[in-house]
């Protein structure tokens, strides 16, 4: 496995969580006493009625959902920023090698570049490929929904499956 996730391994650890949090039904029917459930949730499931788990349930896959785009997106960034480091640290004729050398350089090294900036200079540099540009661009505003969300200023809901179909596409 890689030390850093990838969008594939955002999307496995979400599909196992949220089987994870179904499972949790079965406590609250069929009162399996034998699942390795920690003490804090068997607190907030005991006696809890089918409807409340209802109640329960929604909730917490609402914030599944929150919790899980943001680590999409986090492997994401992750990937973007690796690719620019190859690129700025690598000079084994990567493209764009020297724009991205002069960037980090600009920047002061060592300070942390802003992921706007990272796609700005890549559109910059992609003047004539019209469907990268497009992804770029598409990505910019995920990007931009992703820090609403980081930041509560969104409230509509999360579709975890929408931005990771997006992403993978992108």
């Amino acid at each position: 496995m890689p030390p850093f996730p990838t969008i594939d391994q955002a999307y496995d650890w979400y599909v196992s969580t949220r089987d994870g949090l179904v499972s949790l039904g079965s406590y609250v029917w069929m009162r399996e006493t034998r699942l390795n459930i920690s003490d804090k949730t068997l607190d907030e499931l005991f006696g809890m009625t089918e409807a409340e788990w209802q109640t329960y349930y929604e909730l917490n896959l609402d914030k599944h959902e929150l919790f899980s785009a943001l680590s999409l997106f986090a492997a994401c960034e992750g990937g973007i920023r690796r690719d620019f480091d190859w690129r700025v640290h690598g000079d084994n004729g990567q493209k764009h090698h020297q724009r991205f050398l002069n960037l980090y350089e600009k920047n002061g090294s060592d300070e942390r570049i802003a992921l706007a900036r990272l796609v700005d200079n890549w559109l910059a540099a992609e003047k004539q490929n019209v469907c990268l540009r497009r992804q770029l661009q598409e990505l910019k505003t995920l990007f931009a929904r992703r820090n609403d969300l980081a930041h509560s200023r969104s409230g509509e809901s999360v579709s975890f499956d929408v931005i990771f179909e997006k992403l993978n596409r992108i």
